[in-house]
């Protein structure tokens, strides 16, 4: 294992350096989410959410990450909401910037 690419070396590869810890500022998470149609009434996202946190820390669920060396990453609606908008921007801008972009 030359590097990992989480904020955290992983502890089956405890020698195994960050991409920051190299020098380049760059984190990849892989985190899981679910999305409903905008518009979905708050209490329909909030039964959503619980049950998907719910399953998140069931420990046949965090096993299965182990597995293959993931580690759970919670983020709360607003937060997963967030991560994505600013996932999408940086990525569509890598995208362009690299000249992969179909014209529209």
């Amino acid at each position: 294992m030359l590097n990992t690419w989480g904020a955290e070396r992983l502890a089956k590869f405890p020698d195994a350096p960050t991409l920051k810890e190299l020098g380049l500022d760059l984190v990849q998470n892989s985190p899981f989410g679910i999305g409903a149609p905008k518009g979905t009434p708050p209490a329909v996202v909030k039964r959503l959410h619980d049950a998907f946190k719910q399953a998140m820390e069931h420990e046949s669920y965090i096993t299965a990450l182990k597995r293959y060396d993931m580690v759970p990453m919670y983020m709360s609606s607003a937060a997963y909401l967030k991560f994505a908008q600013e996932t999408f921007a940086r990525e569509k801008a890598l995208v362009e910037k690299l000249g992969l972009a179909k014209p529209t």
